[in-house]
């Protein structure tokens, strides 16, 4: 009976068999935007100042729809080089805040070796993605921000909940049909449920 009940579960968990990859796929792209995105906080000044030369180069100063951003980047850029000339230990929290964000990446390539035990993860994913949302119009407008700013900062939380959700669905399909989440487990053999 016991072979048969965990036979009956394997059965199950390759009805399935695309959200593993699924899973890896979502998971794996989170954790690549997320180390990509804190090794730019090491480059700041060749990016702001890459950044301000593309904008002009497309007439940004001139079309009122993108002044106020083009103003801001701008400032910042002088504002950088201002800290990197004179203080540059003030870099030390970028420097933090770019190794913040390749440790985060880490855990989830982590998490991607299985998904249905690290589904835990991915939840605090989909916390962390729509905390970003708030968080970029509340110190958007803190900083002095304009408001487009403000969107282009959301915008990274919405993408990468679409992703984390993706990830997420596939994980919880595998933990419910192999019997790992405490739901799911309800609902197996009890033979099964004694050797989980």
């Amino acid at each position: 009976m016991e072979i048969a009940a965990k036979n009956n579960v394997i059965t199950k968990s390759n009805a399935l068999p695309n959200d593993l990859a699924r899973a890896r796929a979502g998971t794996a792209i989170l954790a690549v935007g997320l180390i990509l995105s804190g090794l730019t906080c090491y480059f700041l000044p060749w990016e702001l100042d890459f950044i301000v030369r593309t904008m002009e180069a497309l007439s940004f100063p001139e079309i009122p729809l993108f002044r106020d951003m083009y103003l801001f980047v701008a400032h910042t850029r002088e504002g950088l080089g201002f800290v990197v000339e004179g203080y540059p230990q003030m870099l030390l929290g970028t420097d933090y805040l770019g190794f913040a964000h390749v440790l985060l990446g880490l855990l989830f390539l982590g998490a991607m070796a299985d998904p249905a035990r690290n589904v835990y993860v991915l939840r605090f994913g989909v916390l962390c993605c729509l905390l970003v949302i708030p968080a970029a119009f509340f110190f958007g407008q803190l900083r002095g921000a304009p408001i487009l700013h403000r969107f282009g900062d959301a915008s990274f939380g919405v993408i990468a909940l679409v992703f984390t959700v993706y990830a997420l669905k596939a994980a919880e399909r595998l933990e419910k049909e192999n019997g790992r989440g405490p739901i799911a487990r309800e609902n197996q053999p009890a033979a099964y449920a004694a050797h989980a």
